[in-house]
């Protein structure tokens, strides 16, 4: 798990670095983060630091569902759907 100063300084890494640390950590490749930040960004999430703080949960997200996630077809929406309606729930999800 992520403590909030980490999460602080990793939403604020140039764009190739995080998304390095997304591929290494969570083992996305860049077209999946792609894919993903731009659902994130659909969804009203334009403040870059705001989305990447809430990629970054969605990973974890995925990490307590799955040990090891993989995405099939059709699989990142689902799961981004999954996601958002978990967060939409608690109310945590903040444009």
């Amino acid at each position: 798990m992520h403590n909030k100063k980490k999460i602080d300084q990793l939403i604020h890494l140039p764009d190739l670095r995080f998304v390095r640390y997304c591929e290494e950590n969570f083992g996305v490749n860049r077209g999946i983060y792609n894919i993903i930040d731009a659902w994130f960004y659909d969804q009203d999430m334009v403040n870059v630091s705001n989305r990447r703080k809430v990629i970054i949960e969605f990973f974890s997200y995925l990490n307590k569902e799955k040990e090891n996630f993989k995405f099939g077809p059709g699989g990142v929406k689902a799961q981004l759907e999954n996601f958002w309606i978990s967060k939409k729930d608690s109310q945590v999800v903040s444009a």
